[in-house]
């Protein structure tokens, strides 16, 4: 697979290094627990995916889309 289409554009990489920090995370675990209730995402996912929609203003349907499409995506 050619480089280009792993390497996250410049300000996806900078949202990924800070959310890289564990510490960020640590509010949200209690609250979004996987084993209790019913099935969830892991916290991280569903924050990186927040911060995708976010980021670029996008709805659901087409957040998906988009993370199925781009591989780079799929690495955030």
């Amino acid at each position: 697979m050619p480089s280009d289409v792993l390497e996250l554009p410049e300000d996806l990489a900078k949202l990924d290094a800070w959310l890289d920090d564990e510490r960020f995370f640590i509010p949200f675990r209690d609250k979004y627990h996987q084993c209790l209730g019913r099935p969830s995402v892991p916290a991280e996912t569903y924050l990186r995916i927040t911060a995708l929609k976010h980021q670029y203003g996008l709805r659901d349907r087409h957040l998906c889309a988009l993370v199925s499409d781009r591989i780079s995506w799929r690495q955030i």
